[in-house]
């Protein structure tokens, strides 16, 4: 049951979208209240509002993919910043601001209006270092992160490259030896300042990095807020991919619309002529997709790898009885699967559901770690480990399915033919822009927010995987 201070501050929220949705403009003193309040003493008023913040205002401001509404974001989240920067706890935050020469929150807001409009330019032929920030979530750092890597690569065969970002990177790209990594912790569930604290602890890492010929690659980044924070003196060598910035009819997805705005900025292909997103795979993470391939018999038969994971958003599952039935029906046509675990509390819990349920039904199903021997002839495999290794279990598979999350993008990288639930999107432009983008065919399925015939859509999938 909510507080009265929580009930206040969601009815602040609700207010905040019914004015700008009638006016056409935001009222700021809402943000003063919900920010003021993420900024309390108490730190479950202060979480609380944190989340009512980011989950229910700046990101469907920008999942909308809609220019005005990214303009209304900046504008929100300037005032955020100017609060954050004038309380006790922000004091760093306002040192660090003041050396860019930003004093207030009209000067960051006219800084974030010029670099909305995706114009920056580089400022030299060549560059012995290149810096990119991380999108924060895996998933997008393989579809948009990777493939401006990879047009970086093509344009600048001898520098440097390093992704700025997670450690669990090295999961997805610490195969490839151009690719460095300057570790940085981004607190997506954390508290208001954490956020900004990333942006400081960027900006220090380009510093230490530099060596006097560097460029900086925003691929619209949390860690900078989408742009508003400067990881370089008067925007020197950055280039800033803004996402929202295409027509909304726009078909193109964030990997070919950042591999085509760079490609333009820098060279290095014709626009939009080559869109590839990668996944770079260690030696030992091959090794063990390979050993347990081996072990279970799986490269003689079909496979089919399955993520059910939501990354937290319940909105984009459809629900347990369509997973059961659908991991059930592979089963019966003589599919082996493998599931993903996840982490998060519920999808173990739903993942653990589905193994129970196949072994009533005759099959052998077992969980296994990345120590564990596996059974010959297994026919569901639940793979209790990190997303390094269930990348390397997709990249052995035939086909793929899941909903939208990192492995759809993995998949798509790795050239495996896939099947993408999308439900729960808020808006139409969100599909086409999160599409996964790759060397194999990818069967997009959209869903309303109420899937009722499960039978029919279970049918639909079985066509889309294929034929055994």
């Amino acid at each position: 049951m909510m507080t009265s201070r929580e009930s206040e501050l969601a009815r602040a929220g609700v207010r905040f979208w019914e004015t700008l949705r009638g006016t056409g403009e935001p009222d700021l003193s809402l943000i003063d209240q919900i920010a003021g309040a993420a900024l309390d003493s108490d730190p479950h008023v202060a979480s609380g509002a944190t989340a009512l913040l980011f989950r229910s205002l700046v990101e469907p401001l920008n999942d909308s993919f809609a220019l005005q509404d990214r303009l209304v974001y900046y504008r929100i989240f300037a005032r955020v910043i100017e609060l954050c920067r004038r309380s006790a706890a922000g004091r760093e935050l306002d040192r660090e601001l003041e050396r860019f020469e930003i004093s207030d929150e009209q000067q960051l807001l006219q800084r974030s209006f010029e670099i909305a409009r995706n114009r920056t330019e580089p400022s030299a032929d060549d560059y012995q270092q290149i810096a990119v920030l991380s999108r924060v979530t895996p998933g997008a750092d393989v579809a948009v992160t990777s493939a401006a890597i990879s047009v970086l690569k093509r344009r600048y065969p001898l520098a440097r490259i390093a992704i700025i970002g997670s450690a669990r990177l090295k999961q997805l790209f610490g195969g490839d030896p151009r690719i460095e990594l300057l570790e940085l912790r981004y607190e997506r569930h954390g508290g208001l300042l954490d956020r900004f604290s990333a942006w400081i602890a960027a900006v220090r890492a380009v510093d230490d990095w530099d060596r006097g010929s560097l460029l900086v690659v925003d691929p619209d980044s949390r860690i900078s807020q989408l742009g508003m924070l400067p990881l370089r003196q008067q925007d020197r060598d950055y280039l800033f991919f803004n996402g929202s910035a295409a027509e909304q009819l726009d078909p193109r997805s964030l990997s070919e619309l950042i591999s085509g705005w760079l490609a333009d900025r820098i060279g290095g292909g014709k626009h939009g002529s080559t869109v590839e997103p990668f996944v770079a795979l260690e030696e030992e993470q091959q090794k063990l997709a390979r050993r347990i391939f081996d072990q279970a018999g799986l490269n003689k038969r079909p496979c089919v790898s399955i993520s059910f994971g939501v990354g937290g958003n319940a909105a984009k599952r459809i629900s347990p009885e369509f997973e059961q039935l659908l991991v059930l029906r592979m089963l019966e046509q003589g599919r082996a699967v493998l599931l993903d675990r996840g982490v998060d509390p519920q999808e173990t819990a739903n993942a653990d559901r589905l193994l129970n349920s196949a072994s009533k039904r005759g099959f052998a199903a077992a969980r296994i770690g990345r120590d564990d021997a596996v059974q010959a002839g297994i026919n569901l495999l639940c793979w209790d480990g990190d997303m390094g290794g269930f990348a390397g279990l997709i990249g052995l598979s035939r086909r793929y399915l899941g909903y939208d999350s990192l492995f759809q993008h993995v998949a798509a990288a790795l050239g495996v033919e896939l099947v993408a639930l999308f439900k729960g999107f808020p808006g139409p432009t969100f599909p086409r822009r999160w599409r996964p983008a790759g060397p194999a065919n990818v069967h997009l399925v959209e869903l309303p927010a109420e899937v009722d015939d499960i039978g029919s859509l279970i049918l639909r999938v079985e066509q889309l995987i294929g034929a055994v």
